[in-house]
């Protein structure tokens, strides 16, 4: 167990870029509040002990934010990669700086934009076009996680789409359009 003043930044980082409290969004992926806390305390390990492979639970949350299990928990993706003899983490080890900076500042303003929409409008925008570069989900699935059919989830983010064409919002993004 490693110590309990520690934190898991990349799941907390995730979490809140969404706007949800720990019990709120434990709830959302069906997980239990105590085992999501004790994920991003770092009091409980995402690899089950006997198999060495990543929990349910720890796949459930990697997959809700489209990414691998491994970017939430790399230093315990590092140690698995040690021991199978992978030594590096990213195909491309050296983007520019400049690259990194941009996009960096782009997803900032875009999650910052989707914050000010209302909770379901959140979710559907998240998870409808990937910003966890999960490749973006159809209608269907969007409704079977949040218990709402296809043409409500529709609805929801043509609202949503609305709300954030707004100039108020919009303005934050207009920097990073290219001029034709």
């Amino acid at each position: 167990m490693i110590s309990p003043c520690m934190s898991n930044l990349h799941l907390v980082r995730y979490r809140e870029e969404l706007g949800f409290s720990s019990w709120a969004f434990s709830k959302l992926l069906e997980i239990a509040p105590v085992t999501y806390l004790k994920y991003e305390r770092m009091e409980l390990s995402p690899l089950e002990t006997r198999t060495g492979q990543w929990r349910k639970s720890a796949r459930l949350i990697a997959e809700f934010h489209g990414v691998d299990p491994s970017e939430l928990w790399p230093r315990v993706a590092l140690q698995m990669r040690r021991a199978i003899g992978i030594k590096s983490l990213r195909e491309d080890p050296f983007p520019s700086a400049e690259d990194v900076c941009i996009e960096g500042e782009l997803e900032y303003e875009m999650l910052r934009a989707i914050r000010t929409l209302p909770l379901r409008g959140r979710i559907v925008i998240y998870r409808r076009f990937g910003f966890d570069e999960s490749g973006g989900h159809t209608f269907r699935m969007i409704g079977n996680r949040i218990g709402r059919s296809p043409e409500a989830v529709s609805r929801v983010e043509r609202d949503s789409l609305r709300e954030l064409r707004h100039p108020k919002i919009s303005k934050r993004l207009k920097d990073f359009v290219l001029d034709r």
